[in-house]
């Protein structure tokens, strides 16, 4: 079976050099431009997460989010948390509205980084951890995003393990620390955590079809539920 098919992604082992275009510190957006009306006027939106470090030795967390493009994921922007930092413990990002995908993560170690993710050889990637969607203006918080191994692969010239995202809510500590550092941005925020990625993308049009499709079965109670790419959260409306 290709790893494409999997509803798990196999995280390959390598002593690499490249990073994800990302800045030297943890991933931030001042209060100034992530305000609810300049996140508006500039239709803009903020999306934060906390990235577990996968391992305690990792020195800095690196992840890349893509967007569809047919049948795979194109990267558009990079993360970067350090998890030894206390005051850098999420990761802050000014983005457009629309749909992104979370299709690899990395853990930095003394000269070693351990990549895991689903890379083609164009520079996209053929499945994804997780997805979400933002809005304009939004200020949403994705949760807490780890990895957990689900199993084991043998290879000829790389040991590997298979993961699968996990996305819960921030504990207390974390949501009273972040509200002590960043009052702004914990005042407009909301959660919507990040949803799991089961499978590959579809063209726009042929997920629409797909999509209709499954309500109307659910309405004839042919299936339980809607998939989670079925069922995109509708705009939150805050009230001054």
């Amino acid at each position: 079976m290709r790893p494409s098919n999997l509803a798990t992604i196999v995280a390959l082992w390598a002593i690499v050099t490249g990073l994800t275009g990302c800045g030297p510190g943890t991933s931030k957006v001042s209060e100034s431009l992530a305000r609810p009306d300049a996140l508006q006027s500039s239709n803009k939106a903020v999306a934060l997460m906390r990235l577990d470090p996968i391992d305690v030795s990792c020195k800095q967390v690196d992840g890349v989010l893509a967007q569809r493009q047919g049948e795979t994921y194109k990267p558009v922007h990079g993360i970067r948390v350090l998890p030894r930092s206390v005051q850098t413990l999420v990761a802050e990002l000014r983005l457009d509205p629309g749909e992104y995908h979370l299709v690899r993560l990395s853990c930095t170690r003394t000269r070693v980084v351990n990549h895991f993710g689903d890379p083609q050889g164009d520079g996209t990637y053929r499945t994804s951890f997780g997805h979400f969607t933002l809005h304009p203006g939004e200020v949403v918080n994705l949760g807490y995003i780890r990895l957990k191994p689900t199993g084991k692969q043998a290879g000829v010239f790389s040991s590997a393990v298979t993961v699968a995202l996990e996305a819960t809510d921030w504990p207390l500590g974390e949501l009273d620390r972040y509200k002590a550092l960043r009052p702004q941005h914990f005042a407009h925020m909301i959660t919507r955590l990040m949803s799991t990625s089961t499978e590959r993308p579809s063209a726009p049009a042929d997920q629409a079809e797909r999509c209709a499709r499954l309500r109307d079965l659910l309405a004839a109670g042919k299936v339980a539920t809607l998939p989670s790419d079925c069922t995109s959260p509708a705009p939150v409306t805050r009230r001054s």
